[in-house]
C-alpha cells in the first residue's frame, strides 16, 4: 500500500490533512490508499469570526497625513476601514487600539480623533513607533487592522518580518497589504540607518507627491480576503490611489488537480476507467494504461490556474517538481520506485489561466503486468516569486538614502516609504518557508 506524506495546509487556525480513500483495483481486488485533494477551499466551513481589532499608529510621524487644510485621503480612508470592519462583525463591538511608544485601548470617540492633528501630540506614546507590541497581542480568531506608515529601519523590518512569522505565518492567518496615497505636511522621521529627518509638503494638487500609508490586515484567509475585496470594491475618492497585496499559505485560489485539468496528448499510453471502481467521485484522479510494448510514454497536461487576486504572481524559473511512485497492487506493495530514474517533466510553460507540461515516463525502469500509484506536485521554487511593481516603486532603499544625503538633502522624496521592499521579500519568504506553496497536486495510477 501507498500513501503520500502528508503536508500541512490551512483553514483559519485549523490543519487539513490529505483525505485518504481506499479504492478497490477491478483487477486484482488488492487495496489502495491514495492522497486526495488538500486544498484551501474544500468545502470545510470556515470559523466563526470572533470580533475585529483596529489598531492606528498615534506617532507624530502620522500627523502629517491631517495637516493639510482639507479632509485628506488618510482621513476619509480610516473613516471607511471602519464601516467595513463593523459590517465584519455586527454583534460584537469593534476594538479600538492606539499604539506608538506602548499600545492603549482606546474608545470609539477617541478613535474618530486620529482624522485631525491633536491625536497624534500626547507625548507619552508619539515619539516612537513599536509596532511589535501590537503583534504580539494580535488574536488568532479575529480580524485586526493596523494603520500605519510601515516607515521602518533594517533593524526595525527584520523584527517585524521575525514577529509576524512568529505570531501570524506560523498561525496559518493570512497578511493583506492595502497602500494608500494621501495628501501630508510634516515631518518624516527615522530616514535610513542614520536616523535622519526630513519635511515634506504633498499640497493637494499634484497626485504625484502624494505620500504613502499602510492598513495591515491579519486573520484567517477567508476573511481577510473578503475585508481587501470590500475595501477595493468600496465607491470612494481614494481607492484609485490604493494598491493592494495578500499573502497567505496558497499562491493561488485552489491547488489544482486532474479535475482541472485535460490531457491533449499522449503516446505509448492511454487514458481508461477501468482500473480503479469506486462510487466515490475520482474525478481528481487520473488512470492510464500502457500500450503492448510500449518503448516511451508521455502525456501532456494542461492545468487550469485558479489565481489568487492580490498575491504575489511566480514565474516558472526553477519550477520544483515533487513526486512519489509506489507499486500499489498485492506484489511487493510496500516498495516505493526512484522519481529521478522513471519521471521527467518537458515543455513547461504558462500564461494567465494555465499550465502546460509534458510528464514522461521511463517504461524500461517499470515492470510489465504492474500497478503504480504517483503523485506529482507543482511548487514554484522560492526565487521565482515576483514582487509586486507597486512595492518596488513604492519603497526607498538605503542606497537611495545615501544618495539623497550626499547630493541634495534638501530635496527629500517622500512619495516613498523606507525599507518597503525588504520588508515584502521577508514576508513572502516566511510564507514560502512554512508552506511551500504547491499550485497543483496531479494524482494518477499507471497499469502496464
Amino acid at each position: 500500500m501507498w500513501a503520500a506524506s502528508p503536508s500541512k495546509k490551512y483553514l483559519g487556525a485549523t490543519w487539513l490533512y490529505p483525505l485518504v480513500l481506499v479504492l478497490v483495483l477491478s483487477c486484482s481486488g488488492a487495496k489502495v490508499e491514495y492522497c486526495g485533494p488538500d486544498n484551501p477551499n474544500s468545502g470545510l466551513a470556515w470559523p466563526p469570526l470572533l470580533g475585529v481589532t483596529v489598531y492606528i499608529d498615534a506617532t507624530v510621524s502620522m500627523k502629517g497625513f491631517v495637516a493639510q487644510d482639507e479632509f485628506t485621503n488618510y482621513a476619509l480612508a480610516v473613516g471607511d476601514v471602519e464601516t467595513i470592519a463593523k459590517s465584519f462583525s455586527p454583534d460584537a463591538d469593534i476594538v479600538y487600539y492606539r499604539f506608538g511608544s506602548t499600545l492603549e485601548i482606546i474608545e470609539r470617540d477617541e478613535f474618530r480623533k486620529a482624522q485631525y492633528p491633536e491625536f497624534y501630540t500626547d507625548g507619552a506614546i508619539s515619539q516612537e513607533t513599536r509596532i511589535e507590541v501590537v503583534i504580539d497581542s494580535l488574536s488568532t480568531s479575529g480580524l485586526s487592522i493596523i494603520v500605519t506608515d510601515l516607515f521602518q529601519n533594517e533593524s526595525d523590518a527584520g523584527l517585524l518580518v521575525e514577529k509576524l512569522s512568529e505570531k501570524v505565518v506560523s498561525k496559518g492567518l493570512s497578511i493583506a497589504l492595502v497602500g494608500v496615497k494621501s495628501e501630508f505636511k510634516g515631518g518624516v522621521f527615522d530616514i535610513g540607518q542614520s536616523s535622519y529627518s526630513a519635511y515634506w509638503d504633498s499640497g493637494t494638487k499634484d497626485s504625484s507627491r502624494l505620500r504613502p500609508f499602510y492598513f495591515l490586515v491579519i486573520g484567517p484567509d477567508h476573511y481577510v480576503s473578503r475585508f481587501v475585496h470590500e475595501l477595493e470594491a468600496d465607491d470612494n475618492s481614494w481607492n484609485d490611489r490604493a494598491r493592494f497585496l495578500q499573502l497567505s499559505h496558497a499562491a493561488e485560489s485552489r491547488i489544482a488537480t486532474f479535475a482541472h485539468a485535460r490531457i491533449p496528448d499522449f503516446d505509448g499510453l492511454y487514458v481508461t476507467s477501468e482500473i480503479v471502481v469506486s462510487e466515490t467521485d475520482l474525478s481528481w484522479v487520473k488512470q492510464f494504461r500502457s500500450t503492448t510494448h510500449s518503448d516511451k510514454m508521455h502525456f501532456s497536461v494542461v492545468i487550469q490556474r485558479s489565481k489568487k487576486e492580490f498575491a504575489p504572481d511566480y514565474s516558472l524559473d526553477n519550477m520544483r517538481f515533487e513526486a512519489a511512485i509506489n507499486r500499489c497492487d498485492s506484489y511487493n506493495s510496500n516498495a516505493t520506485l526512484s522519481v529521478d530514474d522513471i519521471l521527467s517533466f518537458d515543455s513547461l510553460f504558462m500564461d494567465d489561466s494555465t499550465i502546460h507540461c509534458t510528464i514522461a515516463i521511463s517504461p524500461s525502469k517499470i515492470q510489465r503486468d504492474a500497478v503504480y500509484c504517483i503523485q506529482t506536485r507543482f511548487k514554484p521554487s522560492q526565487r521565482s516569486l515576483i514582487l509586486p511593481d507597486w512595492i518596488g516603486v513604492w519603497s526607498m532603499s538605503a542606497e537611495a538614502v545615501r544618495d539623497w544625503q550626499r547630493s541634495t538633502p534638501s530635496e527629500f522624496d517622500g512619495t516613498k516609504t523606507y525599507n518597503l521592499s525588504n520588508l515584502i521579500h521577508g514576508l513572502m519568504n516566511a510564507y514560502y518557508q512554512e508552506s511551500g506553496l504547491t499550485i497543483a497536486e496531479l494524482c494518477w495510477i499507471l497499469k502496464t
